[in-house]
């Protein structure tokens, strides 16, 4: 559910500083992506429930973590930003900074070659993603 910590399940406070995980289309120069309507938000933790210190924060051009070619202009993805959270009812969080967390083409992290399988939850296929990019720079 939006709003509340898919963790915990603890209701977030209004400003309250939070990670989202979410589906969108990027449009060059727009730091953050565009939400697709209905279902676009996968998910979204307190800053404390998942390894923030393992993100490796990426500025424009932005890159895929799994096939880690560049996103391109117009193409769907799905991103991890951190932000603060917004009134009740507003699904984009405020204050989100110049960076994302983590970026993927939409294909990419849905891709059972690229290890996704449909019973994993957002989270584990977020942890994922982690693995992935530490592969790429061997920490």
């Amino acid at each position: 559910m939006v709003g509340s910590c898919s963790s915990c399940g603890k209701v977030f406070d209004k400003g309250e500083r939070v990670f989202q995980l979410a589906k969108g289309e990027y449009y060059s120069p727009a730091i953050t992506p565009t939400l697709w309507r209905g279902e676009s938000v996968l998910g979204e933790w307190h800053l404390n429930h998942l390894p923030m210190g393992c993100f490796r924060s990426q500025y424009q051009p932005y890159g895929c973590r799994f096939c880690m070619k560049d996103i391109e202009d117009r193409e769907a993805v799905v991103y991890g930003v951190v932000g603060h959270r917004p009134e009740v009812g507003c699904m984009r969080l405020e204050r989100r900074g110049y960076e994302l967390q983590i970026v993927a083409h939409y294909g990419c992290w849905y891709s059972r070659k690229r290890g996704w399988s449909r019973v994993q939850t957002p989270l584990e296929r977020l942890l994922n993603a982690l693995v992935a990019e530490e592969k790429k720079y061997g920490r």
